[in-house]
């Protein structure tokens, strides 16, 4: 009668453990694990994308979010100090006091070696220019037979050099060939030259001989040069 009796109030107790082991592992999982890591209290991130720094407390704070910094870049189109990036993205669900990590827009631009577009062909240079994050400026031609070559590279008025370091989104004019060379000049005077260095000097100034006419007889000998058309000291092109 004793056995029975305490076996009896054995299971009983066995069974009130069990019971209470049940009921902490459900208050664990379904009371306590949920209010501390709030459970079922969302937010949705904002879009902070052109926010400056300073409005940040007013924006996230509020809406028990936290924030970090975690780099900085360039963009022209957003004034300094304003947030360009972000993660988690805008509209993203997330539970409250969740960092979220932007990257802001620098103070000052950073900046880059100036490429060397001397000689080459003014749409390479637009390439180029765009590639390193530089604007092309002003294009104005100049009397040069190489058409539409780079003839020259300018910074805020003054020739640069390829190496100069200066800031991303700065502005390069450039100086082309207009392919005609100089439109005027004078005739040179060829009067008493010997045929074969008229020749030379004519081709060398970038003009082109017209018509031969001989006068008299050589006898084989190299000519001079009595008479050139157009005079000399006219205006030609």
């Amino acid at each position: 009668m004793f056995g029975e009796s305490s076996l009896k109030n054995m299971l009983i107790h066995l069974i009130v453990v069990i019971a209470l082991s049940i009921g902490l592992v459900l208050s664990f999982f379904y009371v306590y694990l949920p209010s501390t890591t709030n459970h079922g209290e969302s937010i949705t991130v904002p879009n902070l994308k052109g926010i400056h720094v300073d409005e940040l407390e007013d924006v996230l704070i509020k809406r028990n979010l936290r924030y970090e910094v975690s780099d900085s870049a360039y963009s022209e189109k957003y004034p300094s100090l304003t947030i360009l990036k972000q993660y988690p993205k805008p509209g993203s669900i997330v539970k409250e006091n969740r960092k979220v990590f932007i990257s802001v827009n620098r103070v000052n631009p950073p900046t880059v070696p100036m490429p060397n577009l001397i000689d080459g062909p003014l749409k390479n240079a637009q390439v180029v220019l765009k590639s390193n994050e530089l604007k092309i400026g002003e294009i104005s031609f100049k009397p040069d037979l190489a058409f539409n070559a780079v003839l020259e590279q300018k910074y805020k008025g003054e020739v640069i050099t390829a190496g100069t370091k200066i800031h991303k989104g700065s502005t390069i004019d450039l100086v082309v060939g207009n392919g005609y060379g100089n439109r005027n000049l004078k005739t040179p005077n060829l009067i008493s030259y010997p045929f074969d260095e008229a020749q030379y000097y004519i081709k060398g100034i970038q003009l082109q001989i017209g018509k031969i006419r001989n006068a008299g007889d050589s006898l084989g000998a190299p000519g001079f040069i009595y008479k050139q058309n157009p005079a000399p000291e006219s205006n030609i092109r």
